[in-house]
Formats: structure tokens, sequence, C-alpha cells
């Protein structure tokens, strides 16, 4: 039995041989002039396929330009204490008394707490079974695919959280942050303030200028020196290919490093490029932002990794928000005591394992008297040593407590 040619293929379209008779069924014979040559090909088998998939730019600079603090469980805020001093008379003079005097100055303390909103990051998932398979077949993984997506959306997401905040949230970031002392550059020997038109000396005075103003605010202690600026990338890539002169090897970038005012007060000046400050100024200006990189002064908190979870149907308490916030909150605080106290400290045998297990005890008795669990004894704690020589496996046994919310009432009538 041989196999006729009924038709071609192309592109999609299938187009039917009309010449000869109809055959039996509707199906069309052979017919030899359709054939252009000894073989017949899909469209789709004459392509030579590249296996690179050009996914879309995900460049961000967050994380160099901001310090990332992770921990701290699912909670719905964030606070940040601080403190300001005082003496009676004033810092100078007050303190200075004469011999028997009673008049001393007391000191002062203000204590202030600043309160931030926590906000989840949460993107879905949806892979049909039938796409998966589909996917397998020709060697690719679909939920890859999806997952570098959402990562990809996270991570833009801190980008832009972080550098000019979320602005359907009323949240400001690094470049707009209303707090931040706002000044504007003077204008060079040709009459603008644009660096493309100013000499190197003027852009080194703008940069001084700018870190000596909030040395000042920081009444010039030795801590606060700036030691970041982020520019335009435009500003940025002039100052990176510009010499100072046409005869010099130096560009005005190296040029800034060596003289600008916090290098020469014995500190070290990151000047970087982030296209969140184009146009971030007063009318759409640019904006050089100068600041101290550190984490007493900016932070940024990612209190949970991201993490994937499936969307198994949940049932019994742990659908409940209240349980679930208190066992996150117990592996982290338990997993951050582990970190911050054993590792590289405590020997892992039995007397190490049982110092652990004694600071996990007193932590949960703590969280019972304050009606997190109930019903917990010591016994319910077990550290045992893990496979590798330098492994412990903690085990928990815990009932939570929940919030009353449903109440059944049985009456009886006699």
């Amino acid at each position: 039995m041989s196999f006729q040619n009924v038709g071609t293929y192309n592109a999609g379209v299938f187009t039917p041989k009309a010449a000869g008779p109809a055959p039996v069924g509707g199906v069309p014979v052979m017919d030899a002039d359709g054939i252009a040559s000894g073989g017949a090909f899909l469209v789709s088998e004459l392509e030579k396929r590249d296996p690179l998939i050009r996914k879309p730019l995900t460049s961000f600079t967050y994380p160099r330009d901001i310090v990332i603090q992770t921990g701290g469980g699912w909670v719905d805020y964030v606070s940040a204490m601080s403190v300001a001093y005082g003496i009676t008379g004033g810092a100078v003079n007050s303190p200075v008394t004469a011999g028997g005097a009673n008049g001393i100055p007391v000191v002062q303390a203000s204590v202030d707490k600043g309160v931030y909103k926590a906000h989840v990051f949460a993107a879905a998932l949806r892979v049909m079974f039938q796409d998966m398979q589909r996917a397998n077949y020709i060697g690719r993984s679909l939920d890859n695919l999806l997952q570098d997506g959402v990562r990809m959306a996270y991570d833009k997401y801190m980008d832009a959280n972080g550098y000019v905040g979320i602005g359907d949230y009323g949240t400001t970031g690094l470049v707009n942050n209303p707090d931040a002392t706002e000044t504007t550059a003077v204008n060079g020997a040709k009459g603008t303030a644009a660096w493309a038109t100013k000499t190197p000396q003027e852009i080194l005075k703008d940069v001084n200028d700018a870190i000596t103003s909030v040395w000042a605010a920081n009444e010039y202690d030795e801590t606060a020196v700036p030691n970041h600026i982020l520019i335009p990338y435009e500003q940025y890539n002039y100052i990176l290919t510009t010499m100072v002169t046409d005869l010099a090897t130096e560009t005005i970038y190296d040029f800034l490093l060596k003289n600008n005012a916090a290098a020469k007060n014995g500190g070290s000046l990151f000047i970087g490029a982030t296209r969140w400050c184009k146009g971030a100024g007063t009318g759409d200006k640019d904006r050089m932002v100068v600041y101290v990189n550190h984490e007493r002064f900016v932070k940024m908190d990612e209190l949970v990794p991201m993490s994937r979870i499936m969307s198994a149907p949940i049932t019994g308490p742990y659908h409940k928000n209240r349980v679930i916030r208190l066992l996150n909150t117990i592996a982290n605080d338990i997993y951050q005591q582990f970190s911050d106290g054993y590792i590289g400290v405590v020997n892992n045998n039995e007397q190490g394992r049982m110092m652990f297990k004694s600071a996990i005890v007193g932590y949960l008795l703590d969280i019972q008297a304050n009606n997190g669990i109930q019903n917990f004894e010591a016994e319910d704690v077990t550290v045992e040593p893990g496979e590798a020589i330098d492994a412990i496996v903690v085990n928990l046994a815990i009932q939570p407590v929940d919030s009353v919310e449903k109440i059944y009432v049985t009456i009886t009538v006699n």
C-alpha cells in the first residue's frame, strides 16, 4: 500500500488537491503535478530553531544603593527608634558650674518611633497540565519560564519601591523622600547648570557643595560624611567619557573621585547611575542624590524572602491568618537565635544541643505566657543530631491559640 498526497499544508492552511475525479468519501486523489520535488515538507520543518529565549531586560540596582535587611516575619508594620538628647540651659556653657552650686543641669532624652506599613508582594502561576506536557515534549520548562517572570516582576517592584515608592500606597523612596533637603545647582560660566556645559572644576564644586550641605546638616559628624552619589545615566556617561582637558588622560569621573570633599576628609565616595534620577527633580529636572549609604541612615526591610507556595486547599486551623503568622514567627525567631548565638560557637554534642533546647523552651514558655500557644511542656521540644556532623534537627509540637470567631448556644427549655 502506498500513501497519496491529498493536499498541501502551508502556514497552517490546508489546500486539498482539485484535479482528477472525486474519490470515494470525498478524499482527493494523488496528483503528480502537485508535487514539485521528490519530497513535501511542513513549513515548520524547514526552519532552524534558536534555543535561546530572549527575555525582557531585567536590570535593577536597588541592592547596590540601599542596605537590604532580611527577616522579621509576617508583620503588618516595621518600626524604627531614634533618640535625641538635650540639656537644660544648652550643652555648651550650662554644665560649667561654680563650686557649691546646686542648680545642676539635667540631661533629657526624647525618644521617637517611626512606624512604616509592610506590603505584601504576591504573583500567581497558573500552568495547565496539557501546556506543561507540551512544553516538556519540546524540552522546555514552562514552570521555570513563569518563575523567571515572577522573579523579574519582584525585582522591578523592589527597584521602584526603593527609589520612588509606590504611589498607590502613598510611599516614597530614596530619590523623592520629602524629608530630604533639596538644593538647586548653580549656573556655570556659560549660564546653565547642565554638566555638559560646565568645566570639570564647576562640576566638582556642584559635588562638593552637595556633600558639604548634607554633612553640615549632620553637624559635621565624622560618621555622617556622605559616601554615595546617584545621578542620571546621561550625566554619568558624560563624566565617565569626557577628559578633564584635551591633553589629559584623566576623565572627569576620576577627577571627581580624587578631589571630592569626602575623600579629602578620609572617606570614600561612590558615584553611580540610576534611571530613577532622570526627571525626578522639581519641574522634571534631573536630580543628584547625595547620602550616607549605611543601615543607620538608609535601609530597606525584606521581611520574608520571596518563596513559592503551592495553592493546595488548606483546611482546619492552618488557614487562619493569626495561626500562620504565629508559626512563621516561631520558625524565624528560632532560626535567628540559632544563627546569632550558636552557629560556630556551640559544640554539636549532647550538651550543646541541650543548651539550644533550653533556649527554645524558654522562648516558647514566654509565648505561652502571652497567650500565643497553650498546653506546652518542655518535652514537646527535641533537638536531635542531623545527618551531617555540623547539623541539628529541631522538632516542635505546639498548639496555637486562635481567636473566638464562632459561638454556639444551646438552650434547654423545661
